[in-house]
C-alpha cells in the first residue's frame, strides 16, 4: 500500500466512524488503470457498520498493451 501512496496512485485514505475511503488518482501515467466513473461502496467490509469505499473505482485501462492482450481480461 505504501508504494501505491508513494507513486500518487492512492492520494489519501480517509477514515470516519462509518467508512474507510481510499481516494485514487488513476490519471497518473504509471497507474495503467482508469476511473470507472463512480465510487464502489462495499458495505460492512471493514467491520459491521463500517463500509469500504473505493473512490473512484479503478479498472484496467484497455489501452495499456499488457491489459489489451491479457486473455484473463479479454476472454
Amino acid at each position: 500500500m505504501r508504494a501505491l501512496q508513494a507513486t500518487g496512485f492512492i492520494e489519501s485514505i480517509e477514515e470516519t466512524p462509518t467508512a474507510v475511503i481510499i481516494h485514487f488518482d488513476p490519471t497518473i501515467p504509471a497507474s495503467k488503470f482508469m476511473s470507472a466513473g463512480f465510487d464502489l461502496v462495499l458495505e460492512d467490509e471493514i467491520a459491521p457498520g463500517v463500509d469500504l469505499i473505493l473512490s473512484p473505482l479503478v479498472v484496467p485501462n484497455p489501452d495499456f498493451p499488457a491489459h489489451a492482450s491479457c486473455h484473463n481480461l479479454n476472454p
